[in-house]
């Protein structure tokens, strides 16, 4: 793989499977030997304004795997 910066290439994938919705502060790690990434929790915050914010948490878990490009809610 090329370490040049200018030379790597990014490819836009079709959407498959169950995407998360928008969230942040959620875990994501990979699990090697199973080939495939795993994403658990997270918040989102939506700005009220001047009355402040409001949270939603998730406590649901997805699957990615890479090769071949399919993201499935698990719990």
């Amino acid at each position: 793989m090329d370490t040049d910066p200018k030379q790597i290439k990014w490819d836009r994938r079709k959407k498959t499977g169950y995407a998360p919705s928008l969230r942040s502060g959620c875990t994501m790690a990979l699990w090697q030997a199973r080939n495939m990434g795993i994403l658990f929790g997270g918040v989102y915050d939506e700005d009220k304004g001047e009355e402040g914010m409001e949270s939603v948490f998730y406590n649901d878990l997805f699957v990615f795997f890479p090769c071949v490009q399919i993201t499935m809610l698990i719990c």
